[in-house]
């Protein structure tokens, strides 16, 4: 059953949307996971001059 057709001709079926949402709903928590816990601590360590993890960065009084 096509639910609409695109500008070259092809049908997208609903079996294809609902692929292509699984597909996006699986891609995105990969995503963060990465930004947030593998580049995170790298760009810590690479643009402060500590780098022992748990340190908060405040100025010296």
């Amino acid at each position: 059953m096509a639910s609409s057709s695109l500008a070259t001709g092809d049908t997208v079926t609903k079996r294809g949307i609902w692929g292509w949402m699984l597909f996006d709903w699986a891609a995105q928590p990969f995503f963060t996971v990465v930004t947030t816990f593998i580049f995170g601590p790298y760009f810590v360590a690479r643009l402060t001059e500590v780098h022992q993890p748990g340190i908060v960065f405040t100025t010296a009084v």
